[in-house]
């Protein structure tokens, strides 16, 4: 069985790492990247799951075969020593299966599997968090473009009361200019 790694680190790596310049593109992407790095993460556990299935497999059938051997070995030495056969432990059977060439590679691609499956559980949350994250910068530029609204209004506001005021003087200056000519 080969072990599939799912995501490639590094690649991973620059897309976490990726400059925000767009915040819109980047909310936008969001959902789909987050979506296919959690599908990566289930299926990283799945292929974990098969091999620590496959793994328990197989040190059954080791258990069995040399809980058989140790038993042979031990019933022989009686045999040659006239004695009572030794008695066979589950610790000796499992310090067997242990030592087991097999059961070491199995033990070695349930780690390896292991270790993708956390690799892409990792990914995933990153991009969780990274979701949250620009959420909260939509959050932020949404009140500063609110706030520079409220301040664009209130300028406008200024310079239209301005204009009103600067007419209503102009108005007044020749309505005042009348009434100094006439008295």
């Amino acid at each position: 069985m080969t072990l599939e790694d799912f995501i490639d680190v590094d690649e991973f790596v620059k897309e976490i790492d990726a400059e925000i310049g767009d915040i819109s593109e980047a909310m936008r992407t969001q959902t789909a990247r987050a979506a296919w790095y959690g599908i990566q993460h289930s299926r990283a556990k799945k292929q974990a799951a098969k091999v620590a299935l496959t793994l328990k497999a197989i040190e059954a059938k080791l258990t069995t075969t040399h809980r058989a051997k140790l038993r042979e070995a031990a019933e022989e030495e009686a045999s040659q020593t006239n004695t009572k056969p030794e008695r066979v432990t589950a610790d000796m059977v499992a310090a067997a299966v242990a030592l087991d060439k097999s059961s070491r590679e199995w033990q070695i691609k349930k780690m390896d599997a292991d270790e993708i499956e956390a690799i892409c559980k990792v990914a995933y949350y990153a991009f969780k968090t990274r979701e949250e994250m620009l959420k909260s910068l939509g959050i932020l530029t949404q009140a500063q473009l609110k706030s520079n609204l409220v301040i664009q209004n209130a300028r406008e506001a200024a310079s239209s009361y301005d204009q009103r005021r600067s007419q209503r003087n102009n108005r007044a200056r020749p309505m005042r200019q009348e009434a100094d000519a006439t008295e």
